[in-house]
């Protein structure tokens, strides 16, 4: 596993090459939230397009394998 090594403390002869750890944790907390909210949309968007996909499908399936409902309707001759 990818282990980062991260300074928290402040090191005297370097003053930039450290990381406050509350800045740090919260940066890493936004990016897994902002990731998983993208995947969990990409997710939900594939999985509507193969619903509507899947009822086109089924309804043009079963519209094919039935006659139109104007042909078992009963015609009107005139007569009461």
């Amino acid at each position: 596993m990818l282990r980062l090594q991260v300074r928290f403390d402040l090191p005297l002869h370097s003053p930039r090459d450290w990381c406050n750890r509350t800045v740090y944790m919260f940066a890493m907390v936004q990016l897994v939230v902002c990731y998983a909210v993208a995947g969990a949309a990409v997710l939900f968007l594939a999985l509507a397009a193969a619903c509507h996909r899947l009822s086109r499908l089924v309804c043009a399936l079963s519209s094919s394998s039935s006659p139109p409902p104007a042909a078992n309707a009963p015609t009107y001759n005139g007569k009461v």
